[in-house]
């Protein structure tokens, strides 16, 4: 009975190891897991929110130049004069022409952001 005892003991022993081992190689994993999450939230904060900051403060900066140039439009629907009119919208043209290359300029910056 004794000679049975040691050999359960022993099995046992050799289970507890194995055990062991296992969880050894488990928290292994889970820690590399954690440093890959801990790298893709610190990919996020640098990279991704300030590309999200850029693509607002683009569209912020298109909608102002719209807003202007939808004053600057009814301005000149309100006048009277011709001579100041046809000034006034070519003045408008060149607005709108210039906010289109800023709009350009703008979507170039997102596509190359987004790369």
């Amino acid at each position: 009975m004794g000679e049975k005892v040691l050999d359960l003991l022993e099995k046992l022993f050799i289970e507890v190891q194995e055990i062991k081992k296992e969880q050894k190689e488990t928290n292994s994993k889970l820690n590399d897991t954690n440093e890959r999450i801990t790298k893709v939230e610190m990919k996020i904060e640098n990279e991704v929110i300030d590309k999200i900051n850029a693509l607002f403060d683009g569209y912020k900066q298109t909608y102002e130049i719209s807003r202007d140039n939808i004053k600057k439009l009814n301005k000149l629907i309100k006048k009277a004069d011709r001579n100041d009119l046809k000034r006034d919208i070519k003045d408008v043209w060149s607005d709108i022409l210039t906010m289109e290359i800023k709009q350009s300029d703008q979507e170039d910056n997102v596509n190359r952001m987004a790369k």
